[in-house]
């Protein structure tokens, strides 16, 4: 390398660690865009929904008749279909990292089901069918706070 070209290297070395982003320096190298970070919000929505689960459950699973009749068909899933594999919490934030929705659609998405939930006491907000209306929640809210 000759004294004129090592000079060059180092110019344009010192120029782009001073933040010099003339057209002779190296152009800024782009940061990997990962998946985004989960908001707290996403954590707070999925345990609140984990709880909604788990107490229509029980009340369906109950043989005393505290509700766990045909009043509690209203959302469930075909018969014999079986539960997800994947957890609420994880549904969220694979929703969150794919569709990047914005943090209040999460929680606009919850007063959706939650709505549901108390105007349809019979209607269960099941295992069975926990992702399917969180995802029709969630597109409704998308439509309503992103699409204005």
């Amino acid at each position: 390398m000759t004294a004129v070209a090592a000079l060059t290297v180092t110019d344009a070395a010192a120029a782009a660690a001073a933040g010099d982003h003339s057209p002779s320096s190296s152009p800024p190298q782009a940061a990997s865009a990962g998946p985004p970070p989960a908001p707290p919000e996403l954590g707070m929505v999925a345990r609140a929904v984990q709880r909604l689960v788990a107490r229509n459950d029980e009340v369906a699973a109950a043989p005393d008749g505290r509700g766990g009749g045909a009043g509690m068909k209203a959302f469930e899933a075909a018969p014999g279909a079986r539960a997800p594999r994947i957890g609420v919490a994880e549904y969220l934030e694979r929703m969150h990292r794919y569709a990047r929705l914005d943090p209040e659609c999460y929680v606009v998405a919850y007063a959706y089901v939650d709505m549901a939930a108390h105007r349809r006491p019979a209607a269960a907000v099941a295992s069975r069918n926990v992702h399917r209306l969180l995802l029709a929640c969630l597109l409704v809210a998308s439509k309503v706070l992103d699409d204005l």
